[in-house]
């Protein structure tokens, strides 16, 4: 995999710190977290290889 990083944010980048999902379950109480790290990160390599 190839990666490039720049200090230069992209237009509609967002920082988004998720510490404490509380708030966020109560605005959406159907919403499950389905990915971990390890599965979004073989699936962002097995997706450019």
């Amino acid at each position: 995999m190839n990666v490039e990083y720049s200090e230069t944010n992209r237009i509609g980048d967002h920082i988004w710190y998720i510490s404490d999902l509380t708030k966020f379950k109560s605005h959406y109480p159907a919403w499950k977290q389905e990915y971990n790290v390890p599965r979004i990160l073989r699936e962002i390599y097995e997706f450019t290889v």
